[in-house]
């Protein structure tokens, strides 16, 4: 497996432990520049690039 793909995993267990919805869109189309949607509750979404 792949660096960048061992990252995405790890920073997605990190933030969902610390309660965040995290979805990985780092292969559908409309998410250019970053990997990964991660949001709380009632908060803006928070675009991460790994």
């Amino acid at each position: 497996m792949s660096i960048e793909k061992e990252a995405i995993k790890y920073v997605i267990k990190y933030l969902r432990k610390k309660g965040f919805d995290v979805g990985d869109v780092s292969r559908k189309r409309g998410y250019n520049g970053y990997d990964l949607l991660a949001q709380k509750k009632r908060k803006k979404p928070v675009r991460i690039e790994v």
